[in-house]
């Protein structure tokens, strides 16, 4: 739990975040600025250095972009000062509920977007009378989420 600031840096060939505090090094003198990415190697000579405030509280996690260093500590402080309060609180937006399709639209889906592109017509016939004649009867009606190996015997046995 806590809130820290900390500088850090996006690459911007793979837009991978990085920390750029200065490690020290074993015999305690600064270690230089990060000159490389860590993801794909590319120098980060003449990248800007960003400030962010991180929030860790009640098991939330929330990253801040900040203008300045000043501006970060500030909102750090205030922030902290909520938080031993009580009076601050990590919103947490609702997913949207999304449809789960019937394996009938997913297959139909499928045909339009696969087998009538790239299939001959004869093997397009015999994929739409495969799912008609077998597989729609025993399948169809499930959500695609549901499927189960016992729908998937019927549909073979």
């Amino acid at each position: 739990m806590g809130v820290k600031v900390r500088p850090q840096i996006v690459c911007p060939y793979c837009h991978y975040r990085q920390n750029t505090e200065e490690d020290r090094a074993p015999d305690g003198r600064k270690k230089k600025r990060r000159t490389a990415c860590k993801k794909c190697g590319r120098s980060l000579k003449g990248v800007k250095e960003d400030w962010w405030l991180f929030i860790d509280h009640a098991g939330r996690k929330k990253a801040k972009k900040m203008k300045s260093k000043e501006a970060a500590e500030d909102v750090a402080k205030k922030t902290e000062a909520k938080l031993t309060l009580g009076e601050f609180k990590i919103e947490v937006p609702e997913e949207p509920v999304r449809k789960i399709p019937t394996f009938k639209e997913y297959a139909e889906k499928w045909i339009k977007a696969y087998v009538d592109d790239n299939l001959s017509w004869s093997t397009q016939n015999n994929f739409r009378n495969l799912l008609n004649k077998h597989i729609y009867p025993v399948i169809a009606s499930p959500k695609s989420s549901e499927y189960r190996v016992v729908y998937v015997k019927k549909a073979i046995c």
